[in-house]
């Protein structure tokens, strides 16, 4: 071993390295209390005013004793001295926390190579955090950090319903971009749906309006929608406003359903529209119109029809073929 003398003339002892013996031999010392500690050695005595020391053996701990001591990764308490009298830092392996790693940051570890706690590092996108949106209806389960420290919120994908429509409104669905779920959207025109007015004569298949809300759709003109009794009685017809079947006044159809005039009708057929209205009662026919002209002319035609009468009585029925078709039909119902 070594043994080194050195002279101090310190008040209090500190620990000094070994190459501060040779700074420290000047020094003078009237006793071991005037030696300060020296790393890897042993105060022996103080001698002629000098220090003496002794070298301890290797691995001897020297615990906080080397140049690296307190810091989050030193291992102050296995610092250890080697062949040439020098503490050497021991530090703490890479399966040590040195710092525990919060959100989306990994804890940090020693790398067994200083004393100093490296940064927390981010944690990889896989790893799952609690983002600021929560709990809404297009929030996603789970959030995953980002790779750079900060926790990401997931959104469920456009394809997912958060609200279901009604008769005229589209299915609400996530944007993906946010948890909140939109309002629902009015249905287009084109949607089918059920209005208030139903299985009405004149009720035609309803649809929405493009604004939210089902619009009744009624039939139009065009629709025959009440037949005629007789061929003296007029068909009627909707009229795109209503869901009832209107009584149309003023109007006459032919059983081929051709639209004509009063003046029209009885021209053409007052042989057997005469002959009809005395069978059934002219009141049934005058009821058809309310013009006083109107009711005049029909009267007309029902004196008129006396004549007719008078030779319809006189002729074979399963012959007579000389007027127009269906007047041996109509007188049928006279006799």
């Amino acid at each position: 071993m070594k043994a080194f003398i050195v002279s101090l003339a310190v008040a209090s002892a500190s620990v000094l390295a070994l190459e501060d013996l040779t700074a420290a031999a000047s020094v003078r010392c009237t006793t071991t209390k005037d030696c300060p500690t020296v790393a890897c050695h042993k105060l022996m005595t103080c001698t002629s005013g000098r220090c003496e020391y002794i070298q301890v053996p290797a691995e001897t701990l020297c615990p906080g004793q080397g140049c690296s001591n307190g810091g989050g990764c030193d291992d102050d308490a296995n610092d250890y001295c080697d062949v040439k009298g020098k503490c050497n830092d021991t530090f703490k392996t890479s399966a040590c926390t040195c710092k525990i790693g919060t959100g989306c940051y990994d804890d940090a570890k020693c790398d067994g190579k200083t004393g100093k706690c490296p940064a927390n590092a981010p944690s990889p996108t896989t790893k799952v955090c609690t983002g600021k949106s929560n709990g809404g209806p297009c929030d996603a389960p789970t959030d995953n950090c980002d790779g750079k420290g900060n926790c990401k919120d997931n959104y469920l994908p456009s394809t997912k319903v958060c609200k279901a429509g009604g008769p005229c409104t589209d299915d609400a669905k996530c944007d993906g971009k946010t948890g909140k779920c939109p309002a629902n959207a009015p249905s287009p025109t084109t949607k089918v749906c059920t209005g208030k007015s139903n299985n009405g004569e004149c009720d035609g298949p309803d649809h929405c309006d493009g604004a939210g809300n089902c619009k009744d759709v009624f039939l139009g003109p065009t629709v025959l929608c009440g037949k005629g009794a007789t061929l003296c009685d007029a068909s009627s017809f909707c009229d795109g406003s209503s869901s009832t079947c209107p009584v149309v006044p003023n109007a006459l159809i032919y059983l081929d359903e051709a639209k004509v005039s009063l003046t029209t009708y009885l021209s053409d057929t007052v042989t057997q529209c005469s002959a009809k209205a005395v069978s059934v009662g002219s009141g049934r026919l005058t009821a058809m119109y309310s013009t006083a002209a109107n009711n005049v002319a029909l009267a007309v035609a029902a004196i008129a029809s006396v004549a007719v009468l008078a030779s319809i009585f006189f002729a074979k029925k399963a012959e007579r073929d000389s007027i127009e078709d269906g007047y041996a039909w109509l007188a049928d119902d006279i006799n």
